[in-house]
């Protein structure tokens, strides 16, 4: 059944009961004046005869109604059933354009969302598509929970895309530590003939760290987007091998994004979009430019 069903069904038993109310008292009023009036006809009082049998075959009629399709006479037309189900089959059509508008812009927002990096949308073209698209759902009547699944390809990207930028750029820091790292661990390693000694165990053990580390940052962009922003930021602080102060300015440039992506993720949307929009895409190319 659907949701137009649905609510017309729940909505029936009441409006059904007063309908049948209404009608039956209509029949018996209009079956006593028309015995009134037989009784007056009977008795030859004409006017009074006249009275109680249009009364009742009033009241009657009234009664019956809704069992035409269509009444004609005297100007008046009734179309009771006929319009009840020309009602109902718009409300079915609407459904149907309500439900179509969902699976197209859920459709529209996934291919924007995956097209190619490379000469693609920009960040204010994929927000403009998001925005029409959740107009256009809020508008037919969608609800929130069927918006923000609409609209969660744009969302994962989008705050894919911020993270990683900041991800990259952690990574180029501790980057420039590990060909140093090597040179000392192959140094230590010639000073005893290729055997392992303290010294390159502890440069191997360094370099894995590094290595783990980075595979973290690559795959930043499955984080649990309800973790942010503290799971994210802990990153900052966890990186071995790279001093704090190394660390500052990036994390200070991370966090200042992180109101921009909690905005996209709770309510859909860039906060000062103008702004940001220009703030994602530059931050974007500086992290392909670091590669």
């Amino acid at each position: 059944m659907s949701k137009v069903q649905q609510r017309k069904a729940d909505a029936e038993p009441g409006g059904s009961r007063l309908h049948s109310i209404a009608n039956w008292v209509c029949f018996v009023f209009g079956f006593t004046c028309l015995a009134l009036g037989v009784g007056r006809l009977w008795q030859s009082d004409i006017p009074g005869a006249s009275l109680g049998l249009g009364a009742g075959l009033l009241l009657v009629f009234a009664a019956t109604v809704d069992r035409f399709e269509l009444l004609k006479g005297l100007g008046i037309e009734a179309k009771t059933r006929q319009i009840d189900d020309k009602l109902a089959q718009a409300d079915e059509a609407l459904e149907r354009i309500r439900e179509l508008s969902e699976l197209t812009g859920a459709n529209l927002i996934f291919l924007h969302s995956k097209v190619g990096r490379w000469d693609g949308p920009t960040t204010a073209d994929g927000y403009r598509v998001a925005q029409e698209v959740k107009a256009n759902l809020t508008e037919a009547g969608s609800s929130d929970e069927k918006i923000r699944a609409v609209l969660e390809p744009w969302v994962r990207v989008t705050c894919g895309d911020i993270l990683a930028a900041h991800a990259r750029e952690l990574e180029r820091l501790l980057q420039r530590r590990t060909p140093t790292l090597s040179l000392q661990r192959s140094a230590a390693l010639a000073r005893t003939n290729g055997q392992e000694n303290a010294d390159s165990l502890v440069l191997r053990e360094h370099l894995e760290q590094a290595a783990a580390f980075i595979r973290r940052l690559n795959e930043i962009r499955t984080i649990d987007l309800q973790s942010l922003p503290t799971a994210f930021m802990r990153l900052y602080d966890e990186a071995p091998l790279i001093d704090p102060a190394e660390t500052a300015s990036v994390r200070a440039d991370a966090q200042s994004f992180m109101p921009v992506v909690l905005r996209i993720r709770d309510d859909l949307e860039i906060p000062d979009a103008q702004r940001w929009c220009v703030e994602i895409d530059r931050l974007l190319e500086r992290a392909a430019r670091s590669d």
